[in-house]
C-alpha cells in the first residue's frame, strides 16, 4: 500500500463521524437499488407463478398430430417436459345409459358429446404442465375406467357419481364429409335450412367405463369453449391399436425458452395448428405483447434514475466535506512532489474504502426490507390477474443484487469526482493557507432589517456568512431542491401507476357477483336475489341483465382513434364488405353491451348522476350510454371514447352472422343458391339512441 492511501486511511479514522456518515448514505442509496431491482425480480416470478397455476407452466402446444410425430418431439433435446391428450372419439350422451339403464340427459345443447381421451403423462407432468387437478376418486388404471370432470355436472347437468357406470359406443364425427374434431363447434341440424347437422360415425362396439375419480375442467387452452363434448379420461391402454383415428394433443416445456422460435418452424411442418403460451412467454419478452416487460424495465430505469439523482446530493455533500477538510493535507502532498492524479486517486481510493463496507451492507439491508414488505403484503395481490392465491414472496436473483451494487458505486464515483476535481483545481498555496474557503470583502456587509426582525441577531450572522461563502452553502440549497424534487417524482409516479392500474383492471364497487344463465335448470336471477337479500351481512344486492350486440355505425359519428382501433384490429374492410350494398362505404361494425336494471335501481342510479331529466321515464325512451371504454390493443390498453357528439339521435343496423345455405342433391353434391351468400343480414332495423 502507497503513502497517499495510508494517509487516506488514517483520515478516515481521524473522523470516525464523517466516515460512518458517509457509509450511511451509501447503504441508503444500495437499499434503495435492491428495493428495485428485487421488486422487479420478485413481482416477476408472482406473475409467472400465478400464470403457472392459472394454466400450467406449458410454454407451447402441437394440436392434431399423430402418434409417430408424438413420439419424434418427445425425443427432442431441447424439451423439458411434455405430455399431451389423446383424442379417442365421441360418445352421444343421448345414446348412452348410466348404470345400464337410466338415460343420460345433458342441458347444454351445444356439448352433447362425451370427448373420450386418454393422458399420455402421469398425474405429476399433468399438474405441473397442463394444471391438471385431481379432485376425488382415483386415476384410471385402464381402458374401461373413466375420470369425469366437474362441469359435467355444474355445466351440462349430468350427475354421476364414483362407481357409476357408463355404457355406450365411441364414434367419429361427421359433416357434409368432413370429419370434426375438438376445435370444432357442433353443427346442430337445422330444419328450415334442410340441414341434417353433423353425425356420428361408430368406431366401436359398446364398452361399458366405470367412474373412478373426478377432475377439474382443463384450460380452454386444451379444451376449448367451442368443444362440443366433455373431456372424460380413460387410461393410456395403447389406444391406437383400437382406434385407428386418435389424434394426440403434443403439449410441452423448454429447458430453455428461446428456443421456442426453433421449434416453432419444427411444429409448422408438422401441424398447421400450434398454440403457444403467450401469457408465460411475454414475461421473458418472447411474445409480440410483452408490455408487461416494458412496464417492468421502464418503472425500474424511472425509479432508478431518481435514485442515482437523489444519491448523488447525498454522498457528494459527504465528499465535499471530506475533501474541504482535506485541502491543506493535498497542498502538503503537492508541495512534497504529489502529483493531480495521485491526489485524485486518493480520494477514488476512500471512496472504494467506504463502498466496500457500505455497500454490501446496504444490499443486506435492501433485501431485509423488502423481505419484510412482502412478508406483509404477501395476499395483497391476490385476484388482480387471476384467482390464483399465490403469496408474493421475495425472490432474489443474481442479476438483482449485481445491477444494484453495480448502480450504487457508480453513483459513489460520481458523487466523489464532483468534489475531487474542484480540489485540484485550486492552486498549492491556496490549499496550505486555506484562504479560499472564506473571503472578506473590503466593504461591510449589509444585512436587511426585516431579516433583523423576522430572525433576530442569528438571522443576520447566518446571512452575512452566506454572502462571504456562497459556493459553501449551496450544498444545502441543493439539497433541498433535490429533496423538493424527490417528492413531486415521487407523487407523480404513484399517480401515473395508479392510472396504469386503474386502465388494466377494472374497479368493482361490490364485494361479490353472481352469474346466471337463460338456460334449464339455472337459477333465476329474480331468485338468486331474493335469497341474498335475505341473507345475513348483504348490504345492498341488485339485478343487471346485459346482452352483448353489434350495430352498424355511420362513421362520421365515431371518434377518430375509435375508427383506428376498428381499423388496426381489421374490422372496417370486412364490415364494408358484408354491408356495402345497404350501408356503402360510410358503415362500421361496433359491438356494444346493451344493459338493463329494475326501475328502482335505474331511478337511484340516475338521480345520484343528475341523469333524472336524461334518462328512459314517462313517454321518453332515451337511453344513457356510458362512452369511455378500455379497448386492448397489441398487449395494450386504451381508453378510447366511441361517438364525436356527447348527445343526439343515433342511427344504428342491427345483424346477427348466418352461415351460407347448403342443399345438397341426391347424390350428395352441394347445390349453388342464388342469392345466398355467408354473412348476409336476417334483419335490419333502425334503433334511436339518446347519447348523453
Amino acid at each position: 500500500m502507497n503513502i497517499l492511501n495510508k494517509v487516506t486511511l488514517q483520515s478516515l479514522k481521524k473522523n470516525k463521524v464523517r466516515t460512518i456518515v458517509t457509509i450511511i448514505g451509501i447503504i441508503l442509496s444500495t437499499a434503495m437499488f435492491t428495493a428495485v431491482t428485487t421488486s422487479i425480480s420478485s413481482i416477476r416470478n408472482y406473475m409467472v407463478e400465478s400464470i403457472i397455476s392459472e394454466d400450467g407452466s406449458w410454454e407451447g402446444m402441437a394440436i392434431g398430430i399423430s402418434a409417430e410425430n408424438f413420439k419424434k418431439l418427445g425425443a427432442r433435446d431441447d424439451i423439458k417436459d411434455y405430455g399431451g391428450v389423446c383424442e379417442i372419439g365421441y360418445m352421444s350422451m343421448k345414446d348412452a345409459k348410466k348404470n345400464g339403464t337410466e338415460s343420460i340427459e345433458c342441458h347444454n345443447d351445444s356439448k352433447p358429446y362425451l370427448l373420450m381421451a386418454a393422458m399420455t403423462c402421469d398425474e405429476k407432468t399433468a399438474s405441473e404442465l397442463m394444471n391438471f387437478t385431481f379432485l376425488s376418486g382415483r386415476m384410471p388404471e385402464n381402458q374401461y375406467e373413466v375420470l369425469i370432470p366437474e362441469h359435467l355436472a355444474l355445466n351440462g347437468g349430468v350427475y354421476l357419481k364414483i362407481g357409476d357406470t357408463i355404457t355406450g359406443s365411441i364414434g367419429q364425427r361427421e359433416y357434409q364429409g368432413e370429419i370434426l374434431f375438438s376445435d370444432n363447434y357442433y353443427k346442430e341440424a337445422n330444419e328450415n335450412r334442410n340441414d341434417p347437422g353433423e353425425k356420428l360415425i361408430q368406431l366401436e362396439e359398446e364398452k361399458t367405463y366405470t367412474v373412478v375419480g373426478t377432475y377439474e375442467r382443463l384450460n380452454y387452452y386444451i379444451e376449448n369453449y367451442s368443444c362440443p363434448g366433455y373431456t372424460v379420461f380413460t387410461g393410456m391402454q395403447k389406444p391406437l391399436d383400437t382406434v385407428p383415428d386418435a389424434r394426440f394433443h403434443f403439449i410441452f416445456s423448454l429447458k430453455n425458452r428461446n428456443n421456442i422460435f426453433r421449434i416453432d418452424e419444427d411444429l409448422g411442418q408438422i401441424t398447421e395448428q400450434t398454440r403457444y403460451h403467450y401469457d408465460l412467454l411475454r414475461m421473458d419478452g418472447l411474445s409480440k405483447m410483452n408490455a408487461y416487460t416494458t412496464v417492468f424495465w421502464g418503472l425500474g430505469i424511472i425509479l432508478c434514475i431518481i435514485i442515482v439523482f437523489g444519491s448523488v446530493a447525498l454522498i457528494y455533500n459527504a465528499f465535499s466535506i471530506s475533501v474541504n477538510e482535506r485541502i491543506k493535507q493535498f497542498g502538503l502532498l503537492a508541495s512534497v512532489g504529489a502529483t493531480k492524479r495521485q491526489r485524485k486517486k486518493s480520494i477514488m481510493f476512500e471512496a472504494c474504502v467506504v463502498s466496500v463496507v457500505g455497500i454490501p451492507l446496504g444490499i443486506l439491508a435492501g433485501i431485509l426490507g423488502m423481505g419484510i414488505t412482502f412478508y406483509a403484503l404477501r395476499y395483497r395481490f391476490s385476484g388482480i390477474l387471476n384467482d390464483a392465491k399465490i403469496p408474493l414472496t421475495l425472490i432474489v436473483e443474481w442479476w438483482a443484487v449485481f445491477v444494484a451494487a453495480a448502480l450504487a458505486f457508480l453513483t459513489v464515483l460520481v458523487s466523489a469526482t464532483i468534489p475531487a476535481r474542484k480540489a485540484m483545481r485550486i492552486p498549492v498555496i491556496e490549499a496550505i493557507r486555506q484562504n479560499n474557503e472564506i473571503r472578506v470583502p473590503n466593504k461591510n456587509l449589509h444585512t436587511p432589517r426585516f431579516l433583523y426582525k423576522l430572525f433576530g441577531m442569528e438571522g443576520t450572522l447566518a446571512d452575512k456568512n452566506f454572502r462571504r461563502n456562497r459556493r459553501k452553502y449551496r450544498a444545502t440549497v441543493i439539497s433541498l431542491f433535490v429533496s423538493i424534487v424527490l417528492f413531486i417524482s415521487a407523487s407523480s409516479f404513484v399517480d401515473y401507476l395508479r392510472s396504469g392500474v386503474n386502465a388494466t383492471v377494472l374497479e368493482s364497487n361490490y364485494d361479490f357477483v353472481y352469474y346466471t344463465y337463460n338456460v334449464e335448470n339455472s337459477p333465476k336471477a329474480e331468485e338468486l336475489l331474493a335469497l341474498l337479500e335475505e341473507s345475513e351481512g348483504v348490504k345492498e344486492s341488485s339485478i343487471y341483465t346485459y346482452e352483448s350486440v353489434s350495430y352498424i355505425f355511420p362513421k362520421e359519428m365515431l371518434t377518430e382513434e375509435m375508427l383506428n382501433w376498428i381499423e388496426a384490429r381489421g374490422y372496417l374492410g370486412y364490415i364494408n364488405e358484408m354491408y356495402r350494398e345497404q350501408f356503402g362505404d360510410n358503415g362500421t361494425a361496433v359491438q356494444i353491451r346493451v344493459g338493463f336494471l329494475s326501475d328502482e335501481n335505474y331511478r337511484d342510479y340516475t338521480e345520484k348522476n343528475n341523469l333524472t331529466e336524461k334518462g328512459y321515464f314517462g313517454g321518453r325512451k332515451n337511453a344513457l350510454v356510458y362512452d369511455h371504454v378500455r379497448k386492448s390493443l397489441d398487449g395494450r390498453y386504451l381508453e378510447i371514447s366511441y361517438l364525436k357528439e356527447q348527445e343526439g339521435i343515433l342511427p344504428v343496423l342491427t345483424y346477427e352472422w348466418r352461415e351460407k345455405e347448403v342443399v345438397v342433391d341426391s347424390n350428395g353434391d352441394e347445390m349453388a343458391q342464388d342469392g345466398q351468400t355467408e354473412g348476409e343480414s336476417s334483419r335490419i332495423e333502425y334503433q334511436q339512441y339518446f347519447v348523453p
